[in-house]
C-alpha cells in the first residue's frame, strides 16, 4: 500500500465507502432525532465529549482524538432514543471507530472536525433537527 493510502483492515467485507455511506445515512438521522429528543444533561454530555474532542486535536493525540470523535457519535445515537440505531452503532463498533481513526493518518487539519462537531452539537442544543442532519452529513461527507 502507498503511503498516501492508508490501510482498511476490513476491506475484505466492507468497502470504506460503504461504511461511509452507512454513517452518512444514519449518524445524520440519528442527529436529527437527538435535536428532538434531548435532555439538558444529554447536552452536557455532549459538550464535554466535544471538549475531549478538542483537547485531543490540540496535542495532537490521535489514538485520544479517534476515540472522542467515536464517543461523541455514539452519543448521539444514544440521545436518539432509537434502540436499533443505537445496537448498530455498537454491533459496528470497531468498523466505525476504525473508519474515523483513518483520517487521522493524513494528519490534516484536525480542528476542522471539532469545529464541525461545535455546529452539530449546538444544533441538536438548540432542538434544530434540520440543522443538525445537515451539519452531520457536511461532517461525515
Amino acid at each position: 500500500m502507498s503511503g498516501s493510502t492508508p490501510s482498511w483492515r476490513f476491506a475484505a467485507r466492507y468497502t470504506l465507502r460503504e461504511v461511509y455511506q452507512f454513517r452518512y445515512i444514519v449518524e445524520s438521522y440519528a442527529a436529527e432525532l437527538a435535536a428532538l429528543e434531548h435532555k439538558e444533561q444529554e447536552i452536557l454530555d455532549l459538550r464535554a465529549s466535544a471538549r475531549a474532542f478538542r483537547e485531543a486535536a490540540g496535542g495532537n493525540d490521535l489514538v485520544a482524538y479517534a476515540q472522542a470523535d467515536f464517543e461523541f457519535h455514539n452519543l448521539i445515537m444514544r440521545i436518539s432514543r432509537n434502540k436499533l440505531l443505537v445496537d448498530m452503532h455498537q454491533t459496528f463498533a470497531s468498523v466505525l471507530l476504525e473508519s474515523q481513526r483513518l483520517p487521522t493518518e493524513r494528519r490534516g487539519n484536525l480542528l476542522i472536525a471539532v469545529q464541525e462537531h461545535d455546529r452539530i452539537l449546538e444544533a441538536i442544543a438548540r432542538g434544530d433537527p434540520d440543522g443538525a442532519n445537515y451539519y452531520m452529513r457536511k461532517h461525515i461527507n
